[in-house]
């Protein structure tokens, strides 16, 4: 057990009775005592006799301790999150998890932050929260079939107990990073990547046989303009969950689609959910990055840039480290062009060798070969699907993408894993999803309209 004590009081003082402290019982401080301390005579005999040097204990600083008491609530939220906002706690669910992100990425800074804008709920007053009939609402998790005060559905439930597992791993993610941008040779095993990217702005952020260049030219292609009398507007790549090595611009030749003679520099923005915590490793080591990417998780994309915003969207070995990838792949969907593309490339099944507890790796990616709602090749045979699980949800998401209208193509192959060291067995997979075109949409909103005419004249 372990208490924080927001008043000067003295070791001795303790708050669990003796003979109930486990062995790993101590005390917390907010802040350092001053002046005289009353210490009662049977305490200054036994408890203030401390072992002296090779058996001192170590003692914790206040930033290691206010780094264990947010840890401890984590892993007690991961038992609570399905009633914390509707309790009586003054705390909402997304300020804790936000606020131990705040402490992982700079913890010698931190100070809590209240959210802003809170909502006025039970969990911004004192006292039980009433429920329908003037008693506190139950606290257990819903059961099927029983109304409960703010019952989520059993899927949104299990996203929500993933994403607070998800802000646990930021802290083993952060320090894989605080390795990997280490300028100490002695530290970082990858320091000619480093090297390379802070002297030439260089970095390769696309595998061996992709070509972003012909993405953009077949996106660009499919595309019309807002307005008759309008251009194209400029083309943009969005490399989403880019880590730190941002990549500069592209120059392409777009032919056929593009008049202009010469090749043209095609800027690539980089988005990452964790993008300030590199920036502050960043700053740590005195280093000034050619290129920075953006803060903002894909998830969020929609909040980060307009709808239509790029021609292709690209994404590597790492919207297996988000909590939710469908609504990553929705929110990917947004702000790509009509008739662009969205192309994902990961390591297949990935979240099994740590036991989807690794970390970020709380998914696994894989290929249905022939589902039952499969598709056919124009040869006749069965396209393979899309698989996104773990061991409480799957999901076949090409059905779900077409069956929504977000997609009008989706393409899901196993490639060779792209590593040189990698075992012969391992796999990536490739995912390739096409946006509708206006006209396309059009199209689908009309039938869509058809049938529900057919419908009603039925009834």
């Amino acid at each position: 057990g372990c208490h924080l004590k927001d008043r000067c009081v003295h070791e001795g003082d303790t708050m669990v009775p003796a003979g109930e402290q486990g062995d790993d019982y101590q005390t917390y401080y907010l802040e350092p005592c001053v002046g005289e301390l009353r210490v009662p005579e049977p305490i200054r005999r036994q408890e203030l006799e401390e072992p002296t040097g090779d058996q001192a204990l170590p003692r914790n600083t206040h930033v290691e301790e206010m780094l264990n008491m947010m840890s401890f609530a984590l892993r007690v939220l991961e038992f609570c999150y399905h009633c914390i906002d509707a309790s009586p706690w003054p705390f909402l669910l997304s300020e804790v998890l936000e606020n131990y992100a705040l402490a992982v990425e700079a913890p010698q800074d931190f100070r809590w932050k209240r959210a802003a804008g809170r909502p006025l709920g039970p969990s911004t007053r004192p006292g039980p929260a009433p429920g329908a009939g003037g008693e506190p609402p139950s606290m257990e998790p819903p059961e099927d079939g029983v109304p409960t005060l703010g019952a989520l559905p059993p899927n949104r439930l299990t996203l929500l107990r993933l994403q607070v597992r998800w802000t646990r791993g930021l802290e083993m993610e952060a320090e894989f990073w605080r390795i990997k941008l280490s300028p100490d040779p002695a530290v970082n095993d990858r320091m000619q990547r480093l090297e390379t990217w802070m002297s030439t702005g260089e970095v390769t952020w696309f595998l061996a046989g992709d070509e972003p260049c012909s993405w953009v030219a077949t996106s660009r292609g499919a595309q019309s303009p807002s307005r008759p009398g309008r251009t194209l507007p400029t083309p943009r790549i969005l490399n989403v969950g880019s880590g730190p090595f941002a990549p500069g611009p592209l120059t392409c030749k777009l032919p056929g689609v593009d008049a202009a003679t010469e090749p043209r520099r095609i800027p690539v923005v980089a988005a990452d959910g964790l993008a300030r915590y590199y920036l502050r490793i960043l700053d740590e080591h005195g280093l000034a990055p050619p290129h920075s990417p953006i803060q903002c998780p894909v998830e969020e994309l929609h909040s980060c840039f307009p709808p239509g915003h790029f021609d292709v969207v690209h994404m590597r070995n790492a919207l297996d480290h988000v909590f939710d990838p469908l609504l990553g792949i929705q929110r990917m969907l947004h702000v790509v062009r009509p008739g662009g593309w969205v192309h994902l490339r990961h390591a297949r099944n990935e979240g099994i060798a740590g036991s989807f507890r690794n970390g970020l790796h709380q998914w696994a990616f894989d290929t249905i070969e022939c589902p039952e709602s499969s598709a056919r090749s124009e040869s006749g045979g069965c396209v393979p699907s899309f698989l996104l699980w773990n061991p409480e949800l799957r999901l076949d998401v090409t059905a779900e993408l077409l069956a929504s209208g977000l997609a009008q193509e989706v393409h899901t192959e196993l490639h060779d894993h792209p590593s040189d060291d990698a075992p012969e067995d391992e796999r990536y997979v490739y995912v390739d999803i096409r946006k509708p075109t206006d006209a396309e949409l059009g199209r689908r909103l009309a039938a869509a309209g058809e049938l529900a005419r057919a419908q009603a004249a039925a009834v």
